[in-house]
């Protein structure tokens, strides 16, 4: 098992310890190797020296693991990034000279993009990597195309993301004491997860949103953060109430999701985001984009509302829709819990190992 585990948060890395809790449940798990990178957020698929020194470090203690387990086979996370790529393909390198089976699970949406722009002298080297792969596994089913005319269809594995479950008894928001809506983004405020879209939202609405609370939760990043300042300025100056909250994490981060009565995704990429886990695990109705693994995550009028990526005017609509009709809330948030429970919980994954184990 190779992968990073937090810190820093982001979801491979809790999706990586997920991952050695269910092989580990089912028996296989014989070594862990943790490749994380302790730096900050930015630094992950980088070229700097550190992560080229961190690369062949790892490469190398993954070939001692494999001379100690004869027969292991190898499991980690594949990159959709350029120098990510190139410090996975060392790993396969590594698999494929001792002769060991190489599962790659990939946690985004946009591999075919990133084949798409790479270089045309990549390109071979890319598609000799995933040849070499004994599977690939996609979050979902509708991400099985990303690897489109570079994996055979039968060496496509769907291992979908799950979560702990921070309310296995429900969460009883009944004496909550505030008249306030409340609506809550969780994620790295990065420019591709859209918090731009949703304060844009509530400036097209700002008059109808004055008696909402917005609570954004997430770690700022320096690219574009001064620009999402002014906007949270701009429509606290107008009356709404909006305030960051930083990178939260367990009781601090459960206390918003509690709090919360809808939850606002706009991203614009993501595999099978964990915050939406969450977000369902809450029992929150749900307003999130058409992107990657979501529409297969989220059932689009049953579990929440689906919108196009980039679409303010439909995030604003969403938002009216919603604030306007508190049964729609509490069916969606019901329905998107009930989807949780059967799907996303941590037994499942450990169902999924079993299976693949046996």
């Amino acid at each position: 098992m190779i992968g990073p585990t937090p810190p820093p948060f982001h979801g491979v890395a809790v999706m990586t310890g997920q991952m050695i809790s269910a092989i580990d449940g089912s028996g296989a798990l014989v070594a862990k190797l943790d490749t994380a990178d302790r730096r900050p957020l930015e630094t992950i698929g980088r070229f700097d020296f550190e992560n080229v020194r961190l690369g062949f470090r790892h490469a190398f203690e993954l070939a001692n693991l494999l001379r100690l387990h004869r027969g292991a086979s190898v499991y980690f996370p594949i990159s959709q990034s350029t120098w990510g790529f190139m410090r996975d393909a060392l790993l396969v390198l590594v698999g494929i000279a001792f002769r060991r089976r190489v599962y790659a699970h990939f946690h985004g949406a946009s591999f075919q993009r990133f084949y798409r722009e790479s270089p045309a002298v990549m390109k071979p080297f890319i598609r000799f990597v995933l040849r070499s792969l004994t599977e690939v596994w996609v979050l979902t089913e509708s991400l099985r195309g990303v690897f489109k005319g570079l994996v055979d269809s039968q060496r496509i594995r769907v291992v979908e993301n799950v979560i702990d479950d921070p309310w296995p008894a429900g969460i009883d928001r009944s004496d909550r004491g505030d008249y306030r809506l409340r609506i809550v983004f969780l994620g790295n405020l990065l420019p591709d997860k859209g918090v731009d879209v949703l304060l844009d939202s509530l400036l097209l609405i700002a008059d109808q949103a004055s008696d909402w609370s917005i609570r954004i939760v997430g770690k700022p990043f320096s690219s574009g953060h001064a620009q999402l300042e002014s906007r949270v300025k701009e429509l606290v100056a107008l009356g709404v109430d909006v305030r960051m909250l930083g990178s939260l994490h367990g009781a601090e981060k459960n206390d918003q999701l509690e709090q919360a009565d809808i939850f606002a995704y706009p991203t614009r990429d993501d595999g099978q985001p964990l915050v939406l886990l969450e977000a369902m695990a809450a029992g929150l109705a749900i307003v999130a984009t058409r992107v990657g693994g979501i529409p297969d995550t989220l059932a689009d009028g049953d579990c929440g509302l689906i919108i196009e990526p980039g679409g303010a005017d439909q995030l604003a609509a969403a938002l009216l829709e919603l604030a306007a009709d508190p049964k729609l809330r509490i069916k969606l948030g019901e329905s998107a819990r009930s989807r949780f429970e059967a799907n996303y919980r941590p037994e499942r994954l450990e169902r999924d190992m079993a299976e693949f184990v046996g």
